[in-house]
């Protein structure tokens, strides 16, 4: 089996207990795990989960680095010009989709993922992503 890029929501999901999608991203990532299925993130999700403001960053920054270090090497893809471009095509072809989604999206193209895992619905549309969450939000 391929790779799996997980978007920025199922990663914050997965490490905030008090999160509407944490049980069943927290089961998601578990089952790839048991399964041996490589995990990516693109480099532009780790910039979102560091830019997290407000009270207790730190321990929040802290619960990142944790969840982060056992990928392993290479989990984290660099962008190249090819996949800013296949972003920018993305975000240019599709109203409801943010730049750092179009980046994620891009990034598992770019790699050949076999999907991205998110609980963003807008995202969740496009061909090759997974949505992860709670039916209820």
């Amino acid at each position: 089996m391929g790779p799996v890029v997980l978007d920025t929501s199922v990663v914050i999901a997965a490490i905030e207990a008090r999160d509407a999608h944490h049980a069943e991203c927290a089961n998601a990532l578990t089952d790839l795990r048991k399964r041996a299925v490589p995990m990516r993130l693109a480099a532009i999700t780790v910039a979102e989960l560091f830019a997290m403001r407000g009270e207790g960053r730190a321990a929040r920054l802290e619960k990142v680095r944790a969840f982060i270090g056992p990928l392993g090497e290479g989990a984290v893809v660099p962008m190249d010009r090819a996949m800013a471009e296949r972003a920018g095509e993305l975000r240019a072809s599709r109203r409801r989709i943010g730049l750092a989604d179009a980046v994620i999206k891009a990034t598992a193209e770019q790699i050949d993922a076999d999907s991205v895992l998110t609980t963003d619905r807008d995202l969740a549309r496009l061909d090759g992503v997974t949505f992860v969450g709670s039916a209820r939000r």
